[in-house]
């Protein structure tokens, strides 16, 4: 039995640039999320183990008139947060919303939008 040589094949490092081709013009500081619920009181126990199974990919909460909204996902570009949507249906979220932030502060979808479209 002859040993079998193994060879390492180097592999290329590629930096990949985040969102390089992003159709968000930077200085307009907006991020989308996708809204997972938001609560007065505390979580439902189905909606509390979904976000903690969800958890690794970024679940994260914020207070906002009484209510503690949870979020995943951080955006630059309206379209991949709109897919995180369509995925968090799929994983049994009720009612994914995308939501948008500008400087750091929610800001009506449909101004954000606007902004997108009028800075083009």
């Amino acid at each position: 039995e002859t040993p079998v040589e193994e060879t390492e094949t180097p592999v290329e490092e590629t930096e990949t640039p985040v969102e390089t081709n992003s159709t968000t013009p930077e200085n307009l500081n907006l991020e989308f999320k996708v809204k997972l619920g938001e609560y007065e009181e505390d979580v439902p126990v189905e909606d509390a183990a979904l976000f903690l199974r969800l958890t690794p990919r970024g679940v994260k909460n914020y207070e906002e008139n009484g209510k503690t909204i949870y979020t995943i996902g951080s955006f630059k570009d309206y379209q991949p947060a709109l897919d995180m949507q369509i995925e968090m249906k799929e994983e049994g979220v009720e009612k994914p919303e995308t939501i948008a932030f500008r400087d750091g502060k929610p800001i009506p979808l449909e101004e954000a939008l606007e902004l997108i479209k009028n800075n083009k």
